[in-house]
């Protein structure tokens, strides 16, 4: 790391680096520090001094730290009342669905559709934390794909918007199997989704394609589309369009998509001119290391 940073600072055209080090202390106390090197030339444009600045950032990564732990313990605090109103949301809708007005019925499903929203934005701050950590680990099995898009697309199906799936593998294709991380697949797929449904006007158009190279998804929209940054930025942690912001959210379900894709090795994509966006991910047969 050092050589490299000093034939970045010694380099005639750059001349600067900045970046985290550790340094360490006389009693051998290892210290994280930001630093900025500029290297300072004479007007003949040889170097003679070097000006570096350092910030100790021992207090700062100590206070993330205290906040993802923080995180972890309030997620899984919230997550622990919100089963039970959801579990008991659901029971009275079905105890009493027939017998009380349609207004108490609605407002029952009101509270159940909050609380799982709530969970989801749980669920994703949680999974957030643990990729910052590192914390991710992969739990491989063979996979039949169909199984993979069954269980994400379930909670669509009641929708208002139309759902049109796609197999562009062919009907020899149907039984194909991938060995992935099922549950982290089957989230990239439902987060894609359930963003795709957000912001479309009538219908939502999933393709998938099992290739030799690998398992390809496509997720496609009708909506108002994203401009050329929007797309660049979809998949940062928190960021949100206008319209995001409006359809409610953590910020954070495309940013988990990028992470799971990418603990297998895949990539992810935006795409889209004028109306419409297209979100994809591809996963290699081969996801190991």
């Amino acid at each position: 790391q050092y050589e490299a940073m000093w034939q970045v600072i010694l380099d005639g055209d750059k001349g600067f680096w900045q970046g985290q080090i550790i340094n360490k202390k006389k009693d051998g106390t290892e210290v994280p520090v930001l630093i900025s090197i500029n290297a300072i030339k004479d007007e003949l444009g040889e170097i003679k001094n070097f000006l570096a600045i350092a910030f100790d950032l021992t207090e700062h990564l100590e206070s993330e730290r205290l906040g993802r732990i923080y995180v972890d313990y309030m997620v899984h605090d919230i997550r622990g009342p919100l089963t039970s109103i959801m579990s008991n949301a659901e029971l009275l809708i079905m105890q009493f669905g027939g017998s009380v007005p349609e207004k108490v019925v609605a407002r029952l499903a009101l509270i159940l559709e909050s609380s799982k929203k709530i969970n989801n934005m749980a669920s994703d701050m949680l999974d957030y934390s643990r990729a910052q950590k590192g914390r991710m680990p992969l739990s491989k099995d063979m996979v039949p794909i169909p199984d993979l898009i069954n269980s994400a697309i379930l909670p669509f199906e009641g929708s208002e918007k139309k759902l049109i799936l796609n197999n562009l593998s062919g009907p020899e294709a149907q039984d194909a199997a991938i060995e992935v991380d099922a549950e982290k697949v089957r989230r990239a797929i439902y987060n894609i989704l359930s963003n795709a449904f957000k912001h479309a006007s009538r219908e939502v158009r999933l393709d998938y394609e099992l290739s030799k190279d690998g398992l390809k998804i496509t997720i496609t929209d009708d909506g108002i589309g994203l401009n050329q940054e929007q797309r660049q930025r979809v998949f940062e942690p928190f960021y949100q369009t206008k319209d995001g912001i409006k359809a409610g959210g953590a910020g954070l379900g495309l940013s988990i998509v990028k992470s799971f894709v990418e603990l297998h090795n895949g990539r992810v994509w935006a795409e889209g001119a004028g109306r419409g966006t297209t979100f994809g991910f591809f996963i290699p047969l081969q996801t190991n290391p």
